[in-house]
């Protein structure tokens, strides 16, 4: 996740805030530390009141208006659903895009395979001589 600012006015390009990865936020503990990511789910029990919190340092020094990003991955927003919503369907859910995420990785594999299979009988085919 990267949240970043842009000018608004004078864009002079982003500024990079906070860039970490969900996976690693961990659950507040009475006092914050800096370098930390903290992931709070408020409600979660209640579907109509449920909050997630993202809370990190950050040392700015930004003046004027900006505009303001904040990038969540597939994977992180997958994790976010998780985090707020509970039971049987969200298990069979989770369970079909994991499977879904192992079998892409098994296919890019084998056209990986195929490729250098393709590259190396192209260049035995260069290598014999005439």
């Amino acid at each position: 996740m990267r949240i970043t600012v842009r000018g608004w006015g004078r864009d002079q390009g982003e500024t990079t805030i906070m860039s970490a990865a969900l996976a690693d936020a961990e659950s507040p503990p009475d006092t914050y530390s800096r370098g930390k990511l903290y992931k709070t789910v408020d409600y979660p029990k209640s579907r109509s009141l449920t909050t997630v919190r993202i809370s990190t340092s950050a040392e700015l020094r930004l003046g004027g208006n900006y505009l303001l990003h904040v990038e969540l991955s597939r994977s992180e927003i997958a994790q976010l659903f998780y985090d707020t919503h509970s039971g049987a369907m969200v298990r069979m859910v989770r369970s079909f895009i994991e499977d879904e995420e192992r079998q892409e990785a098994v296919r890019m594999l084998e056209r990986m395979a195929q490729r250098e299979e393709r590259l190396r009988s192209a260049q035995e085919h260069q290598a014999e001589p005439e």
